[in-house]
């Protein structure tokens, strides 16, 4: 990845698919591992495998498109989602 960090790619599906494409929701700044969140909470997004976070960047890898890595145990802004229910 341009920023040095590890590289998050999306693969899987129902039969294709490793321990790699396991992810884990949990609610920001509590850890709340297996406890229920809400929708407007502000989440992390945690690699099962690596315990590293999904983390965003500045960096634009095309016009509209932001660059992801997977990185850090989940304290920065840049490491904060939120889901969004439609």
């Amino acid at each position: 990845s341009r920023s040095g960090q590890n590289e998050v790619t999306a693969y899987g599906d129902q039969s294709n698919s490793d321990e790699n494409d396991h992810w884990v929701i949990e609610r920001w700044g509590d850890g709340a591992y297996g406890q229920t969140w809400n929708a407007h909470d502000v989440v992390v997004l945690r690699h099962y495998v690596s315990g590293m976070t999904l983390h965003s960047h500045e960096i634009l890898i095309s016009e509209d498109v932001q660059s992801v890595t997977c990185f850090g145990p989940g304290n920065e802004e840049n490491d904060k989602w939120r889901v969004q229910c439609q």
